[in-house]
């Protein structure tokens, strides 16, 4: 499986002229046709960094988890069921 990492941070509000900006993280499958893979319903929120100031300098430390499973993903792959086949395979994933 292809998948691909969307990271952007935005400011939604500004409150008693302090900022405070959010973080999503989201992980988008490119399996899929190219009309389906980039809309909403396939586009899937791993995490969301709320913080008080931009937080561009501290992402790592949220991301490490995403990538821990991302790494388990390639190197040991996970059980996954067939429902065309009905049989259950080993899928590999690989962040491009």
């Amino acid at each position: 499986m292809r998948l691909a990492l969307y990271v952007d941070g935005f400011t939604p509000f500004s409150l008693f002229g302090r900022s405070h900006s959010v973080w999503p993280i989201v992980v988008i499958s490119y399996n899929l046709p190219l009309n389906m893979c980039m809309t909403t319903p396939y586009m899937f929120i791993s995490c969301v960094i709320p913080y008080p100031t931009n937080s561009k300098n501290i992402i790592d430390v949220y991301l490490q988890l995403l990538i821990d499973e991302l790494n388990m993903l390639w190197d040991v792959g996970a059980d996954t069921y067939d429902v065309s086949h009905r049989n259950t395979f080993r899928l590999h994933a690989a962040l491009v």
